[in-house]
């Protein structure tokens, strides 16, 4: 079913909970006069035996992490929220773009969300067929049963103009278009055990892409062509946006797990290379040796290697999408970029194939350095961005259209 501004229950306090193949992040946050404040905050580490890849194989031990996560994150507090914003873990996202356009009988009334739920609802057995053609191209199967988990209107235009807040407006031609992402059904069911086995009251559950853009949305790229690459643990995820609009987005199964197999070949201490920060300190000395400041010239071929594999995914990716796409600015995200070699390394590999006037940067240095949001936390911090919107949706529906997440299927 299609979503409802009734269907939200009134929240000031939450908790965003981002799911990952190596650790649990979580921000527990409250909102004040319509400004989101940070409350507290837990990165906890999942044992391997819990997921593979994206996928969870263990419910009871991911809701306990979780929960483990949670009270880390909110022991100075009174009361922890009962509200919970969510990341779905899925090896098997499959995202579709479509358009359409329709007249409207009768051009004077007022366009409302129903009549939007209703237009959308009519294209999306369309755009399940259109995503199972990309299942059998991309994994070579359409026997996975899948299910709609997200519809965000990313774009409408009233009488050819756009419009970012449509609710309220008259006219006769609208178009729009809306990116659907699909999941495998045993990968919904998964989380909703984990979300039971929590006891507490879900505002949404959100695919982890498309918390990215939100941490740009109010700063001055918004409407530029970017791309963000997310570097996670099994997976590393691209983003493309262009104008405000997600146009598309693609997981390859390249992660930091790689990069910690292949140094741990050549590093005596195997057992100490689970910890990221003696990752980043093994990063830190291949920086070093590429700058002539010290000698780990074993880690460099390694290194090197690893971000020329991810920026030839990042290539190919944008490639695959338009051969024309001129990118403005590259968000780079994940542990792994709190060292500074992983962004000089990926500059340097794309100087000759990119713009030169491309900005790179991490994507948290965008924020307000007093939220104290590190690279490890954007996703998280994206999906209270979230839940922040939904609930000024909730109170003023005239306000803005949310953009990223307005239908959530149940």
């Amino acid at each position: 079913m299609g979503f409802r501004l009734s269907t939200l229950q009134e929240y000031n306090r939450f908790v965003a909970i981002d799911i990952g193949s190596n650790k649990i992040r979580v921000l527990i946050c409250e909102i004040e006069k319509w400004e989101l404040r940070i409350l507290g905050r837990a990165s906890i580490r999942q044992a391997r035996s819990y997921t593979i890849g994206w996928v969870i194989t263990d419910m009871h031990g991911v809701a306990e992490t979780i929960r483990r996560a949670i009270n880390t994150a909110g022991k100075e507090l009174e009361q922890i929220p009962e509200d919970i914003i969510i990341t779905l873990l899925s090896d098997t996202l499959i995202s579709d773009t479509i358009t359409t356009q329709y007249i409207r009988a009768d051009k004077d009334s007022t366009l409302s969300m129903e009549e939007l739920d209703a237009m959308i609802k009519k294209i999306e057995s369309h755009s399940f067929e259109r995503a199972r053609t990309k299942m059998r191209t991309q994994y070579g199967t359409d026997d996975i049963e899948m299910r709609l988990i997200s519809s965000t209107l990313t774009s409408i235009y009233i009488d050819e103009k756009r419009i970012m807040n449509p609710i309220g407006f008259t006219g006769k031609h609208v178009r729009f278009t809306v990116l659907n992402v699909f999941a495998p059904t045993s990968d919904c069911n998964v989380l909703r055990s984990v979300i039971t086995a929590l006891d507490r009251k879900t505002i949404s559950i959100i695919p982890p892409p498309l918390a990215l853009p939100k941490i740009i949305e109010r700063t001055e790229y918004f409407l530029d062509t970017n791309i963000y690459l997310d570097i996670g643990y099994s997976h590393t995820t691209i983003v493309i946006e262009v104008q405000g609009e997600v146009m598309t987005f693609h997981s390859i199964p390249i992660g930091t797990n790689l990069l910690e197999m292949e140094l741990g070949k050549v590093e005596t201490d195997t057992g100490s290379l689970t910890r990221e920060h003696h990752m980043i300190e093994l990063l830190q000395s291949s920086l070093a040796w590429i700058r002539g400041k010290a000698k780990h010239k074993k880690y460099e071929p390694i290194v090197s290697d690893f971000f020329r594999l991810i920026t030839d995914g990042l290539l190919t990716t944008v490639e695959g999408y338009s051969t024309s796409l001129i990118m403005k600015n590259l968000f780079l995200s994940g542990w792994v970029f709190l060292s500074s070699l992983p962004e000089e390394m990926i500059a340097d590999f794309l100087k000759d194939t990119v713009h030169k006037d491309v900005q790179i940067r991490e994507l948290s240095t965008v924020l307000n350095p007093d939220l104290k949001i590190t690279s490890e936390y954007v996703t998280t911090y994206g999906l209270a961005l979230i839940a922040s919107d939904l609930l000024l949706i909730k109170k003023d529906p005239l306000v803005r259209i949310l953009r990223y997440v307005l239908y959530q299927y149940e």
